[in-house]
């Protein structure tokens, strides 16, 4: 059962990637009207492909975690097993006793839960990486629609993954061309946000600027994440167990920057945010006995999931963002 348990994560997956790259764009007949509108098609073209470019990174990262879960999944779960084998061979010569046969059974009941354990994680990661690339296709669907990125110009395509097929599947294939195409790169700029094309701009609704947390949010997700699978114990203070609070603030402590210990203290943190502008790395306070008074706190992974040190008997995990009542606070 535990072999089949290691057979549900697979060996590996291929190297593939998105394709970045795009034609250049084409120069014009020096002087007169037709050199400034080429010159400012170009200009929005470049900023369309700088957005479609975020995209295509936020794709790469996404696939490049999906390969580290599952190879971090299928070692814990090789671990849980190989754990398993050594300790019934310790047991097994007293196993015809009613004693052996009960430490037997009670340990691989142990094992069974590790394994159930290692594959709840590796299933929320799976979730959470479905999650960014819907996220990722939407953006990329909402360039063909406004016509930007690469399908704003005539001959070009958008990416392809691996090394095959045409793009996300069921984002269309209009791509305008000869003067529409001038005239779609020419709109593009026109909404920027301190001259940000559109596509950029919804690159950084999706995802916040750049595509992916920076700086200290990065480094308090990458601690947290290290967490994973650890216990909850009230009062920890790690490494090796944690509640709620502690695990935030060991986070950001591991990326220079301080917050008190316990969730009322941590609501008087930071900056206050809407729901609707949540980005990685901020705090989720939720469960509140009284107005400002949250008796949890998670850390923000993504606009809708978060890593918790959830309750006793629980462990370090990813879950949704809850629907109710909360308070986000940025500190980073």
């Amino acid at each position: 059962m535990l072999s089949a348990g290691v057979g549900l994560f697979p060996l590996g997956g291929g190297s593939g990637s998105v394709d970045a790259g795009a034609p250049a764009v084409p120069g014009a007949p020096a002087g007169g009207r037709l050199q400034t509108g080429v010159d400012g098609a170009g200009d929005s073209y470049r900023q369309g492909l700088r957005g479609v470019s975020a995209l295509d990174a936020a794709t790469n990262t996404a696939a490049t975690d999906g390969r580290s879960a599952g190879e971090q999944g299928r070692g814990g779960a090789s671990g849980v097993r190989d754990t398993a084998r050594t300790q019934a061979s310790a047991i097994a010569p007293a196993a015809s006793s009613p004693a052996g046969a009960r430490l037997m059974v009670s340990t691989m009941d142990e094992r069974l839960a590790a394994m159930q354990q290692q594959i709840d994680t590796t299933k929320a990661q799976n979730k959470l990486l479905a999650a960014r690339l819907r996220q990722v296709a939407q953006a990329y669907r909402a360039t063909t629609m406004s016509g930007g990125g690469r399908g704003m110009m005539p001959g070009m395509s958008m990416p392809s993954f691996g090394g095959g097929g045409g793009g996300m599947p069921g984002m269309g294939g209009g791509m305008p061309t000869g003067l529409n195409a001038l005239s779609a790169l020419t709109r593009l700029g026109g909404n920027g946000q301190r001259g940000m094309s559109g596509v950029e701009q919804q690159v950084n609704g999706l995802f916040g600027q750049s595509g992916a947390p920076d700086g200290a949010a990065a480094r308090a997700i990458e601690f947290a994440k290290a967490q994973l699978g650890k216990p909850y114990a009230l009062g920890a203070n790690g490494p090796n167990a944690w509640d709620c609070s502690s695990l935030v603030q060991k986070a950001y402590a591991h990326a220079g920057v301080s917050l008190e210990r316990t969730t009322y203290e941590q609501i008087r943190e930071g900056q206050h945010v809407s729901r609707g502008d949540i980005r990685p790395g901020d705090l989720i306070l939720q469960n509140f006995s009284a107005p400002g008074v949250p008796e949890h706190v998670a850390l923000a992974v993504s606009p809708t999931m978060q890593i918790e040190a959830p309750k006793p008997g629980g462990h370090v995990q990813y879950s949704p963002i809850p629907n109710g009542p909360i308070v986000v606070k940025r500190v980073a």
